[in-house]
């Protein structure tokens, strides 16, 4: 019996999915990789943290309007516009960089910093729209394996690119990627909403996200934990930049490290998670899941100390990309299911994109500081270890507000999704 036409739509619909995702994230990875060479290649890595400071601000900034127009235009009018425009202004970029390479190099870097992720969230809003709970449900682990893919193979064509061309050759590369997006976007918006009650859901405010986060000390709690190992990661990114630029130099050689080096990272975080990830969170409940991120990078800090070097600082980023991007994320995405919706999706924006930025730029200060009083290693190093420990007793309080939350009772008049979502949230920690 042939499929229906609301099944063939569905199908279709799916299979553009996951080449977007394919194209989305090449183009994350390869694109990192070519804005980290470039600066790095342009500028020494002292000017760095004034650029993550400033691409952090320029981001917050960014968010705020998309979030804005997403509410007035929501994804379908809006995404394919802004990935072409981003694929345009790729293509302008590499015109103007041989005449002028240093302010084109730091135009870059604030785009490839802010807009890249923008689309990202924008792409899974339109997602979310098009199929049902149920169905989305079904395809996304599909689809963002296909993504992961994507990563190995954007930073698999950056390496090539590097060894054969030259750094500014990737540019019409991530352009012609982004241009793909937003063609196969637009036939993803010509598919049929299948849940009319969802699309025309209101985006969430900041307003809304600062006053749920202000009466809720849980959040305060997981805020504070997010905060904490964003700056952390902040400061081994710092780490790292600065040694691969001691060892490769710039140029070439230093768009093959990061490419392969970010190439590596996505491969294993999927490995990660396919082999441990559930198994990890059963057997350590969330709150100890997620903690195992301060701990591995408090451990890897001693041993930068110990053993300075590139192999040293390697070890360290890595361990926290893979676990970032694997036990920790699963971990910290299970941290919100007690709470009802109307207070997690304004919060989770928030922390996700708002307090992220926030911990950028204060690694970016950290690092500065570091460097004006001549002591950059030691005490970043340093700082990155009081950060570990202080993100875990973080997290160990947020385990205890956790179950606090689902030791009282739910009230008669709660949604059948809130009280089944603790519930599940109760037989986890029980477990």
């Amino acid at each position: 019996m042939p499929p229906a036409p609301a099944d063939k739509t569905t199908a279709a619909a799916i299979r553009i999915a996951i080449a977007v995702s394919v194209l989305m994230i090449a183009y994350q990875v390869a694109s990192r990789a070519t804005r980290d060479a470039l600066f790095l290649t342009r500028y020494d890595v002292t000017e760095l943290p004034r650029m993550v400071a400033t691409a952090s601000a320029l981001g917050l900034v960014a968010v705020i309007s998309f979030s804005r127009l997403m509410g007035t235009f929501g994804p379908g009018r809006l995404v394919p516009k802004l990935f072409a425009i981003s694929a345009v202004l790729q293509l302008v970029e590499w015109l103007l960089l041989p005449h002028a390479p240093r302010p084109v190099t730091v135009l870059i870097y604030l785009h490839l910093s802010s807009l890249g992720a923008l689309l990202v969230s924008g792409f899974w809003s339109l997602f979310n729209e098009r199929l049902d709970p149920r169905t989305a449900k079904k395809n996304i682990g599909l689809i963002g394996a296909a993504g992961t893919a994507g990563g190995v193979a954007g930073g698999l064509m950056a390496e090539r690119v590097g060894a054969l061309l030259s750094i500014s050759s990737m540019l019409p590369l991530l352009a012609i990627l982004h241009m793909a997006c937003a063609a196969l976007v637009l036939r993803l918006r010509a598919a049929p909403a299948q849940h009319s009650h969802i699309v025309a859901a209101a985006a969430p405010s900041e307003a809304a996200g600062l006053r749920t986060l202000a009466a809720s000390p849980y959040l305060q709690t997981l805020a504070a934990a997010v905060l904490l190992t964003t700056v952390g990661q902040g400061l081994y990114d710092y780490l790292l930049n600065a040694t691969a630029k001691a060892t490769f130099g710039g140029g070439e050689p230093l768009l093959r490290f990061f490419a392969l080096f970010y190439a590596a990272i996505n491969l294993l975080g999927m490995i990660a998670q396919a082999a441990v990830g559930r198994r990890v969170l059963e057997k350590l409940g969330v709150a100890r899941t997620v903690g195992i991120l301060p701990w591995t990078t408090a451990v890897g800090g001693l041993g930068a100390i110990a053993f300075p070097g590139l192999p040293s600082i390697l070890a360290v980023k890595t361990s926290e990309a893979v676990l970032r991007n694997s036990v920790y994320r699963s971990g910290y995405e299970l941290l919100f299911t007690p709470l009802p919706a109307a207070e997690k999706r304004p919060a989770k924006a928030l922390l996700d994109v708002g307090v992220v930025r926030i911990g950028d730029m204060l690694a970016a200060g950290l690092v500065q500081l570091a460097l004006f009083i001549w002591l950059a290693h030691a005490p970043t190093l340093m700082l990155g270890l009081a950060r570990a420990n202080a993100g875990l007793g973080k997290l160990v309080a947020a385990q205890e507000t956790y179950n606090r939350i689902l030791r009282e009772p739910v009230s008669a008049g709660a949604p059948p999704a809130f009280t089944a979502a603790v519930d599940a949230a109760r037989t986890e920690v029980a477990a």
